[in-house]
């Protein structure tokens, strides 16, 4: 029988969802018209290079399409890269949130250590970058896809 844990990083990209890019670590779909963005990890770890590369490519589709929530899947991941989520945070979010992109909903796995370094991560940004706003970011922490395309 497979665990929860098993079941989170197994789940399918919603039904009509229409991926438009995926390379070895990650899948991206778009979704209601392309008003959602999903990014769902699909490997245990994307290296810092590939993660902003994956993210620039994922800019680049923002600027010229008009959306306004991004998903990221993160359930597959096993490790937490704190200078690549540094760089998504206090880089990409701050010059996505000038093109439109306003809500962002992560599904994190069920691993209480991935969390705790995430939690860990996020005190480490409030730290070091202090100019970094959180609350101007409207970021939830969801438990499926479900949850995360409705609220």
């Amino acid at each position: 029988m497979m665990t929860t844990e098993e079941k989170n990083i197994k789940e399918e990209l919603p039904e009509g969802s229409q991926i438009i890019f995926e390379n070895k670590y990650a899948k991206v779909a778009i979704l209601n018209e392309g008003q959602i963005l999903i990014c769902q990890a699909i490997d245990i770890f994307i290296p810092t290079e590939q993660f902003t590369n994956l993210f620039q490519e994922i800019g680049n589709y923002i600027k010229s399409h008009s959306v306004k929530k991004l998903i990221f899947d993160k359930r597959s991941l096993k490790i937490f890269d704190q200078k690549a989520m540094t760089w998504y945070h206090i880089v990409w979010k701050k010059e996505m949130l000038a093109y439109g992109l306003e809500t962002w909903r992560k599904l994190l796995p069920q691993d209480a250590t991935f969390r705790m370094s995430v939690n860990i991560g996020k005190n480490k940004i409030k730290t070091d970058h202090p100019e970094f706003d959180f609350d101007l970011f409207n970021i939830q922490y969801v438990e499926s896809f479900e949850e995360a395309i409705l609220d």
